[in-house]
């Protein structure tokens, strides 16, 4: 590349990141009321906007079962069943050469399969990618060779944007793959305890990169999760507070009272305490030979009748 393509390329990239600062300024005025005096986000407890990361995405999809099901559905319910591949003129009780060869290949690898699991890793965060593993390749970080046939196919691996970043960018205007990742640091690992820390590069030709919802670009998506967070944290409020009210309710408040002639001490309240934690009767217990008194007072048991409702 000679200087005049290689200066095109820093303003261009310039150029792209100063509209993505600026995108970023214009999202974080999100929530602001009052010419900026209420900051609706800060005070409701939201992320504020430009502040969500994979990981909330990822924790979100991970333990809260209504996150789950908006990412995993659309993805369940394209691959429900499978695409028919098959050629012009031919007739489905005689599968071409190609047709039969390429359904092994489905079933070596569980192509279908894995397409699923890629299409819900890139629902969680902005992507997901589809690494291929070839025969004879002694690196990842090398461009995928030509293929003879079906069998150079060793494995597909999914992985989502947590275990695969993007190291590298194609920054020559005069590329048609200007703007696009060249290489990839993937996390081989995924995480799983046990398994051996191997971070290694991957070259995009290995790569089926997936992302859904694209708007200014062509490699970062919008999550899934992202429009719906703020709902999905008023909701977890609600739910946590609810039960948090029935206990408050539930666990009854233990009133001491002591006679005026009593002679207890301190580990004479503290056996009453544990006496009253461990008993299953209510009733009030006196305590003679100490001259304790203890209640359960102050508060009476939840309506189940008024149990709260979603609609």
């Amino acid at each position: 590349m000679n200087d005049t393509n290689g200066a095109t390329a820093a303003n261009a990239v310039q150029s792209y990141e100063a509209q993505r600062l600026g995108r970023l300024r214009f999202a974080r005025q999100a929530g602001f009321q009052f010419d900026g005096d209420r900051d609706v986000y800060r005070v409701a407890g939201y992320v504020p906007e430009g502040g969500l990361e994979f990981s909330h995405y990822n924790g979100r999809y991970e333990r809260d079962a209504i996150a789950g099901r908006i990412v995993d559905m659309p993805a369940q319910a394209t691959w429900r069943e499978p695409p028919t591949v098959s050629e012009p003129d031919m007739d489905p009780e005689q599968p071409t050469e190609f047709v039969e060869q390429f359904k092994a290949l489905c079933d070596r690898v569980h192509l279908w399969h894995r397409l699923e699991r890629t299409d819900r890793l890139a629902g969680i965060g902005r992507y997901g990618v589809l690494v291929i593993g070839q025969a004879g390749s002694a690196t990842l970080g090398d461009e995928l060779r030509p293929m003879s046939g079906p069998d150079d196919v060793l494995y597909l691996s999914s992985f989502h944007e947590g275990h695969a970043t993007v190291e590298d960018w194609e920054t020559d205007t005069g590329s048609e793959r200007f703007g696009l990742p060249t290489l990839y640091e993937v996390d081989l690992s995924s995480g799983v305890t046990g398994f051996p820390d191997a971070k290694v590069g991957v070259h995009w030709s290995r790569v089926i990169h997936v992302a859904e919802d694209l708007l200014s670009d062509e490699v970062f998506g919008r999550p899934r999760l992202k429009r719906v967070h703020n709902l999905l944290q008023d909701m977890e409020k609600v739910s946590a507070a609810t039960g948090e009210a029935f206990w408050q309710l539930a666990d009854r408040i233990l009133q001491l009272s002591l006679d005026k002639d009593a002679t207890a001490g301190e580990e004479d309240l503290k056996r009453v305490v544990r006496r009253r934690r461990g008993a299953l009767s209510r009733s009030p217990a006196l305590h003679r030979a100490t001259g304790w008194r203890a209640l359960m007072a102050g508060r009476e048991p939840p309506d189940r009748a008024a149990r709260s409702t979603c609609t």
